[in-house]
């Protein structure tokens, strides 16, 4: 590729040939340019030719007046297709107001030359990347145009970055991989770039990428091992720096800058450029915490703000495999200063078919973009018929409820077993309505972010205690057995929590009709508590454990037919856990039971003095 002063050189040798050129194919030599030999002239017309750039002259009335044989090659028009358009006709639409402001300002400015990046239109309706520079000659007898000079630029401003020593010092790119050997590769050349320019290199990664990455530099010729000992070369593991500056989910800026931005300074000692790969936005969303990782990515543009050093972070592909991951993933996309495509994309050998993708692509995130306005209509208007109805329903149901339980007193002194019976099936019945009620009530409070917590201290274990003697007296075919405590006060709505443990032991029940027993164990770690709930029935399938804690979400899945639910009872428990600042996940192997757990922060003084301004918590 030539570089930008070798170009405008062969632009300008091209400006003077096309004077000759017009003169040549009009057949009007004019006594200026008699002095020419017939030697110089041809070769200049062999320029004209043979050049892979394209030469076009555009009139005072932005008519193309002539364009080289070079076009069709490239576009596929032919040279007489073009001559006679206007110069904007293949302009893509949203390079139009570029290329006007440029011939604009051009036309104003006799011999005013500018230099811009554009898309024009193939003839198969793909689109091409330019870099041109215009020239005003219009004052020039012979000439009288705007003398343009473009070249194909598709490939490289397409291709994702190769050439990593040509990276700006505070540039922050995003790589999305279908597989760990293309991240490897990528991030081998930006740190063995690194190392060999005497760059300082940060490698915030797992395990696994840490010790890949290093035999991929030993391969090299690097040394990895030396370039530590002088302070070159800093590995670092994610998780462990991750678990720093976490705070009740999500990132805190005061500890995030004091741990990383430690370490970018400790990188940047003595050296003049700093590289860092960061791998812990990948694990935050691996977990499922997208708002996590995004707000993760603006932490390290804030960063870079202060400190000068180019970023490399990395996403697996596989983690964006829902409709509900596409806001975030265009976040990311927008928080970052390029983006390299998966391996699939670089597949593709040439500029047209990388070209066609692209196009494709937006096509598809046009058509998705609509879709995803219109599933959020229908999200907005189902949340409102859920808000309506469960509404409704509660008064007859609590109506209901009381003539129920007015005619068992009533009945019970003189009806029979039988009455009595069916009165005590019908108010489990309406026990079940009423929980699911409450249920809709509480998803829809949720989505508004009316639903109310209460903060106070309450004993963990008491609260656990109560929770399984009740749920103990409601069932005759499992024994639910309590293992361990805590001897710590927690600090949140009691209520809230005991809805969470109620759902999880219900469930726990439900799932395993073939067992007998249940069982609930309480630790304590440091400043969190965490309550686990096992049971030895039908488990969960790995393919649907990180999708079940979303709303409305159940297993499809044969042997579960039989057990009915709506699917919020997890959605609602995690949401429930999440902003008491805990977290719940479970582990489960297809017909070996499950276990949830449940961690809660645990109370702490100066989280209550924080929070008694705040009355009741709305989320």
């Amino acid at each position: 590729m030539l570089s930008s002063e070798k170009w405008l050189r062969l632009s300008k040798q091209s400006i003077d040939a096309i004077v000759l050129e017009k003169v040549y194919i009009e057949g009007e030599l004019r006594q200026r340019h008699m002095v020419t030999t017939s030697k110089k002239t041809h070769s200049y017309h062999s320029l004209i030719k043979n050049s892979s750039d394209i030469i076009a002259l555009i009139n005072g009335e932005g008519i193309v007046t002539y364009v080289s044989p070079s076009i069709t090659p490239i576009t596929g028009y032919t040279a007489e297709e073009i001559v006679g358009c206007y110069v904007n006709f293949l302009v893509h639409p949203d390079d139009l107001d570029t290329v006007q402001q440029m011939l604009g300002e051009i036309g104003q400015s006799p011999g005013e030359s500018l230099l811009a990046e554009y898309r024009l239109r193939c003839k198969d309706g793909s689109w091409r990347w330019f870099e041109g520079s215009g020239t005003n000659l219009l004052y020039v007898p012979g000439v009288e145009a705007i003398v343009g000079n473009f070249r194909d630029i598709s490939e490289r401003k397409l291709a994702p970055h190769s050439h990593w020593s040509e990276m700006s010092e505070s540039e922050h790119f995003v790589q999305f991989y279908e597989s760990d050997v293309f991240l490897l590769d990528s991030l081998s050349g930006f740190i063995g770039t690194g190392l060999s320019a005497g760059d300082a290199c940060v490698v915030i990664a797992t395990k696994a990428h840490r010790e890949r990455l290093e035999e991929r530099l030993k391969a090299d010729g690097l040394d990895p091992i030396a370039a530590q000992a002088r302070g070159q070369y800093i590995p670092q593991d994610a998780a462990e720096n991750l678990s720093k500056f976490m705070v009740d989910g999500l990132p805190d800026a005061g500890r995030f800058f004091e741990v990383i931005g430690g370490i970018i300074t400790q990188a940047g000692e003595g050296r003049l450029r700093v590289r860092a790969f960061g791998e812990m936005v990948a694990l935050l969303w691996e977990e499922g915490n997208q708002a996590g990782a995004v707000l993760l990515e603006e932490l390290w543009n804030e960063l870079a703000s202060t400190y000068s050093f180019s970023l490399f972070c990395a996403y697996p592909m596989h983690g964006f495999g829902r409709e509900a991951h596409g806001a975030p993933f265009c976040e990311i996309g927008t928080r970052h200063t390029r983006v390299i495509p998966a391996e699939s994309y670089n597949a593709l050998a040439s500029p047209d078919e990388r070209l066609r993708a692209i196009t494709l692509l937006q096509q598809k995130a046009a058509s998705l973009q609509a879709e995803i306005l219109e599933r959020k209509k229908l999200e907005r208007q189902k949340d409102e018929f859920i808000s309506m109805a469960s509404h409704e329903l509660k008064t007859p149901v609590t109506s209901l409820k009381g003539f129920l339980g007015l005619l068992q007193r009533r009945l019970a002194t003189h009806a029979d077993e039988k009455e009595l019976h069916y009165l005590a099936r019908m108010d489990t019945q309406v026990q079940k309505l009423t929980k699911l009620i409450n249920d809709l009530l509480d998803l829809s409070k949720m989505q508004t972010g009316q639903l109310v917590y209460r903060e106070e201290r309450f004993e963990l274990d008491a609260l656990v205690q109560e929770i399984v003697e009740n749920i103990q007296g409601t069932t005759q075919t499992h024994r639910v057995l309590l293992e361990g405590q805590t001897l710590a006060e927690a600090f949140g709505d009691q209520d809230r929590i005991g809805q969470v443990l109620i759902n999880l032991l219900n469930n726990a029940i439900k799932y395993s009709p073939q067992a007998d027993r249940v069982m609930v164990r309480v630790t304590k770690d440091q400043n969190k508590a965490l309550v686990s709930v096992q049971d030895f029935g039908i488990g969960i399938a790995k393919e649907h454990q990180h999708m079940i804690f979303e709303r409305f979400y159940q297993v499809t899945d044969a042997a579960e037919k039989t057990y009915p639910g709506l699917g919020i009872g997890l959605y609602i428990s995690s949401e429930i856990v999440k902003r008491h600042g805990g977290q719940m996940w479970v582990e489960s192997e297809k017909d070996e039971g499950a276990t949830f757990h449940v961690t809660l922060p645990l109370y702490q003084e100066e989280k209550r003095q924080a929070s008694l301004s705040h009355g009741d918590v709305r989320v």
